[in-house]
């Protein structure tokens, strides 16, 4: 009876251990982790999951191409927005998220989106060179990722 009571505690608290154990809140430890994160998060086409995926270089080159987007005087900005198709507000005041969105919608638009097209085919190599590592899928294409601290993210190769 004990042995029983003594279980009964133990066991919601292993439950609760294995839950968060086995949940995906935590970030990629192999690139090849990061590959399946970053194909959930654009399969779900979820800015904000992508976004989280990048590497602090990749981060920062968004908030480059922000800035230049919002230092953009007002004629040129409505020329930009015209020119993509969309309204020239969404511009002003766009974050990494949401030019990541508006990014992943103007590529399905175009029917040009590599980095999906990449993350929909299947894993057939990946080289490791330190913190670098290249996934190389069945339609040849290569996607980079660097490790940052004990996490694989994706840098976006521009």
């Amino acid at each position: 009876m004990q042995i029983l009571i003594r279980y009964s505690r133990v066991l919601p608290a292993l439950a609760a251990l294995l839950f968060f154990a086995c949940s995906s809140s935590r970030p990629p430890l192999t690139p090849e982790e990061a590959f399946g994160v970053m194909k959930k998060a654009y399969a779900a086409e979820n800015p904000r999951a992508v976004a989280s995926l990048l590497s602090a270089k990749s981060r920062a080159r968004i908030r480059d191409i922000i800035a230049m987007t919002m230092s953009l005087d007002e004629r040129r900005l409505r020329a930009l927005a015209s020119r993509i198709g969309v309204d020239p507000t969404e511009l002003g005041g766009l974050t990494p998220e949401s030019y990541i969105a508006l990014q992943m919608k103007l590529a399905k638009q175009m029917n040009d989106d590599a980095v999906r097209h990449a993350l929909s085919c299947d894993i057939i190599e990946i080289k490791r060179d330190g913190n670098r590592a290249s996934v190389r899928v069945d339609n040849g294409m290569e996607l980079p990722f660097v490790k940052e601290g004990p996490y694989w993210k994706f840098d976006l190769d521009w």
